[in-house]
C-alpha cells in the first residue's frame, strides 16, 4: 500500500521553518527548478532518513507551490524498496499513465 497524501497538509508534520538549515541553500532548493512532472517516492521506512515524515515535511514545503510535482510515501518499504519492487512498479506505472 502507499500514501499519496501530502504530508504538509498534516497539522503534526513540522515545515521547514522549524529545521536548522544544513549549508547555505535551503533543503531541497533544486527542485523548484523543475518545470517537467515529477514524482518522489520515498520509503516509510527509509534507514538513510532519521525521519522520513520531517524529510518529506520538508520537500513538500519546497515544492507547495509546484503542482508538477508530486510526493509519495510507501508503507512498509525501506529505501531500496526491498520486497516492494512490483508495487513501486505499479505505482510508477500508474503515474506514467
Amino acid at each position: 500500500n502507499f500514501s499519496a497524501q501530502s504530508p504538509a497538509m498534516s497539522p503534526s508534520v513540522p515545515s521547514m521553518a522549524d529545521y536548522g538549515r544544513l549549508s547555505r541553500k535551503p533543503r531541497f532548493h533544486h527542485v523548484r527548478t523543475i518545470r517537467k512532472p515529477a514524482l518522489a517516492v520515498y520509503g516509510e521506512n527509509d534507514e538513510y532518513a532519521d525521519d522520513i515524515r520531517a524529510c518529506v515535511a520538508v520537500l513538500a514545503d519546497a515544492v507547495a507551490e509546484r503542482p508538477n510535482i508530486e510526493i509519495v510515501v510507501m508503507q512498509d518499504a525501506d529505501h531500496g524498496f526491498s520486497g516492494k519492487e512490483a508495487e513501486l512498479a505499479e505505482l510508477i506505472t500508474g503515474w506514467l499513465l
